[in-house]
């Protein structure tokens, strides 16, 4: 009896250790951001998930790659927000709108084999229609509009007050007393 029960509780010991190692090697396998990347202006959908066992789960999916230099996380990837005041804000925003497009800025953070992202601004996108072309002769009128100059030059600013009418500007409220009549301290450092 005791060499069955050491041959079942070897046997239990070797699937434990076969299920930890394939764990070990599924979390290697998901590419993780660094703890502390700064996310800046990456377009993406806020989506949701909704369970009757935990509070609302939003996440957010990049539209295109995102990378910190070592680690490249797809496009379409969901990554987790944690609760803060911008989801908040990002919550009552998508219940207004109909699109879930958002360009956000934020801190991810790694813990248990995850990403999450921590917001910290956002801003809501929407698809713009297109303007009709201009046409050449506007094109034309703007480009003579513009004063070229020297390739390693500086621009040249436009003088004040040059394109307002003289009689669009308010009368000077006063002027400047000359420097004669300016009163004078005397100071104890000064000769003469």
């Amino acid at each position: 009896m005791g060499s069955r029960s050491t041959i079942s509780i070897l046997g239990v010991l070797i699937s434990v250790v076969a299920i930890a190692s394939a764990l070990r090697v599924e979390a290697a396998q998901r590419p993780l951001l660094r703890d502390g990347f700064v996310l800046s202006a990456v377009d993406g959908k806020l989506t949701r998930q909704d369970s009757n066992e935990t509070p609302d789960r939003w996440f957010f999916e990049p539209d295109a790659n995102v990378s910190n230099g070592i680690v490249q996380v797809g496009a379409g990837t969901s990554l987790e927000l944690l609760p803060s005041s911008t989801l908040e804000k990002m919550t009552i925003d998508a219940a207004q709108r109909a699109e879930d497009s958002y360009k956000l800025w934020g801190k991810v953070t790694k813990y248990k084999g995850s990403n999450f992202i921590f917001p910290i601004y956002f801003l809501a996108l929407s698809k713009t229609s297109k303007s009709e072309p201009s046409t050449p002769q506007e094109t034309q009128e703007k480009q003579e509009a513009k004063p070229v100059t020297a390739p390693n030059e500086p621009p040249q600013a436009a003088a004040p007050n040059e394109s307002v009418p003289k009689e669009t500007l308010p009368a000077p409220r006063h002027s400047p007393a000359p420097l004669s009549l300016m009163p004078t301290m005397h100071c104890p450092y000064r000769r003469g």
